[in-house]
């Protein structure tokens, strides 16, 4: 987890640097083991899958997408279905400070923005974006301002 918070908050650093320079490209925070990047929840009813992170921002950083590793297992098959090209709703949670302690407490977690997700398999990234507002579902620039959070990114279906 630690490793998490120090690449986040150096992406934070990141987004001052390039207001203070020439404009550069964003560049994605990569970790070699996308397997240890998130906790994986199942929710209690069964249709959403919860992956749960800390972060530090340092800046306000402004999401244009989240890469999201995933694994298909019916891929190629019929039983369970293959779900490539498929989209599913993502919701985003924050919770002050941390997650821990906090996955199966609903009113800690307040809806700060929703996503589309397109599946993709292993190797591939699902990418989360068209991001909306959460009570109006108005095309919406996510903003997530300076401090410490608890995330969780709630996927199902649209």
């Amino acid at each position: 987890m630690d490793s998490i918070r120090i690449a986040l908050t150096l992406l934070g650093s990141a987004s001052v640097a390039l207001t203070q320079c020439d404009p550069a490209p964003a560049s994605p925070v990569r970790l070699f083991d996308p397997w240890a990047v998130t906790i994986f929840y199942a929710s209690a009813n069964g249709d959403t899958l919860n992956q749960f992170v800390d972060l530090s921002v340092e800046a306000p950083l402004t999401v244009h997408r989240i890469l999201t590793t995933s694994y298909d297992q019916g891929m190629g098959g019929a039983t369970p279905p293959d779900q490539r090209g498929n989209v599913a709703e993502v919701r985003v949670y924050t919770t002050p400070t941390t997650h821990v302690g906090q996955e199966g407490v609903p009113s800690a977690w307040t809806h700060v923005a929703s996503g589309e997700m397109t599946l993709v398999s292993w190797r591939g990234d699902c990418i989360t974006q068209n991001f909306k507002d959460p009570s109006t579902g108005a095309p919406f620039t996510f903003v997530l301002p300076v401090g410490d959070y608890g995330v969780c990114l709630r996927i199902g279906t649209l």
